[in-house]
């Protein structure tokens, strides 16, 4: 069950990349195509139970199912700044922690 703070939810970003050296490039751009369409992330959010990324209105979710996974409020956006100056002191930590 997801439960949203008054304040608002928290929206991060993340971001997919095809390394220049992958040979699968058409694959991995129909994947990447399907994976932006109101089919996928309708899937998403009846099935992972994670908020889709798309308006609501281009999506055909009920009202229910959308309140499961979202809110209509305004999301407190998290600053990636301090994530991207800081990448290599965190990857190193992550490391630490996974091969203790």
């Amino acid at each position: 069950e997801s439960i949203f703070p008054g304040e608002g939810a928290l929206q991060g970003y993340n971001g997919w990349c095809v390394p220049a050296s992958n040979e699968m490039t058409d694959p991995i751009k129909a994947f990447l195509d399907w994976s932006a369409s109101p089919e996928a992330h309708q899937l998403i959010a009846r099935n992972v139970l994670a908020a889709p990324l798309l308006p609501s209105g281009l999506l055909d979710l009920t009202e229910e199912e959308f309140a499961m996974v979202a809110t209509t409020e305004q999301p407190i956006l998290l600053n990636p700044t301090p994530k991207v100056e800081h990448a290599d002191h965190l990857a190193r930590k992550f490391l630490e922690v996974m091969t203790r």
